[in-house]
């Protein structure tokens, strides 16, 4: 049960912080199109097939909420870093 509450906290965390990189985009039509983008055809769908793996992993209940708590953090972590970058300040290209 607390492996429950665990990765429910874990992915209330993940939302939060990719809530924050998103309002952190407000004013860049180009990125903020990438970043949703990258929200409904990434982070979605992973989410989604994930929970259906993960129910389905054929190891020990704290091996399996290991292999899921990384795996939430490499998908939040690769949405985040991925779609929702900022861009130059000064508008040059990044070096």
């Amino acid at each position: 049960m607390w492996e429950r509450y665990t990765v429910g906290l874990a992915l209330l965390i993940g939302f939060l912080w990719i809530r924050s990189r998103v309002r952190a985009l407000r004013g860049d039509e180009n990125r903020s199109r990438k970043a949703i983008y990258g929200i409904f055809l990434m982070l979605a769908p992973l989410l989604l097939i994930g929970k259906w793996a993960f129910d389905r992993l054929p190891f020990g209940p704290y091996t399996n909420f290991l292999i899921e708590l990384l795996s939430l953090l490499l998908v939040f972590g690769l949405t985040g870093f991925l779609f929702l970058r900022k861009g130059p300040e000064n508008g040059d290209a990044p070096v």
